[in-house]
């Protein structure tokens, strides 16, 4: 269950993170070096991802991945 939760603030947190940046899924696709239609999986709990993974989108987005990990209130 701690893994599942982990995963959805990660995801959330992404997902937070690029709307606060004025990304599109394609502009952050881009950023990422993938295609939108992983990150359209991705953001939607659709594809599994690993911890390296997680660490590479993080230094990618120069957000410490203790930060994509942790709970944070959107208003």
């Amino acid at each position: 269950m701690a893994r599942f939760n982990a995963m959805k603030t990660f995801i959330d947190n992404l997902e937070r993170i690029r709307v606060e940046r004025g990304l599109t899924q394609v502009e952050l696709a881009e950023l990422l070096g993938t295609t939108q239609g992983n990150i359209s999986r991705l953001l939607s709990g659709g594809e599994d991802i690993r911890l390296s993974r997680c660490q590479r989108i993080a230094d990618t987005l120069r957000v410490p991945l203790v930060e994509m990990l942790e709970e944070h209130a959107i208003a």
